[in-house]
């Protein structure tokens, strides 16, 4: 005897390109400024432990364009534990234009502030500079 099962197909949420790149917002991420087309003006400013908007926001130097993060590796023991590096951090401004590494599409914000997950915290809106997005931290 045979039977024919009905089966109902399950679909599971695509994930964004953003995403796929990378799981989560916290992590090592290499931190530089966006300077000129030719890089004259880009600084580095080390490798960071957290989440991206705690330290868009708490970094004391001020830049050209916006604050660039790539995923980057743990550095060997010279900063300590991931722990130690999140408590001293402080915010020193409300407001910080930030790129992502490989994710630079228009209409993005939303798919970034799914992602950042600040829980209303942070509000994300398009900036002016390219592939660029501005977080600003609510009262």
């Amino acid at each position: 005897m045979t039977y024919k099962l009905k089966l109902n197909k399950t679909i599971a949420p695509s994930k964004s390109s953003l995403e796929l790149a990378f799981p989560s917002p916290i992590g090592w991420w290499k931190v530089t400024t966006e300077g000129d087309c030719e890089g004259r003006s880009t600084r580095q400013l080390g490798t960071h432990y957290g989440h991206i908007a705690e330290i868009a926001f708490s970094i004391e130097e001020g830049f050209s364009y916006s604050y660039r993060f790539e995923k980057g590796a743990e550095p060997s023991g010279v900063y300590g534990s991931p722990e130690d590096h999140h408590k001293k951090r402080q915010a020193v401004r409300a407001k910080a234009n930030i790129s992502i590494d490989t994710f630079n599409y228009k209409g993005g914000e939303k798919t970034l502030a799914k992602w950042l997950d600040c829980s209303g915290d942070v509000v994300v809106k398009p900036c002016t500079f390219y592939g660029a997005y501005t977080l600003e931290m609510l009262p």
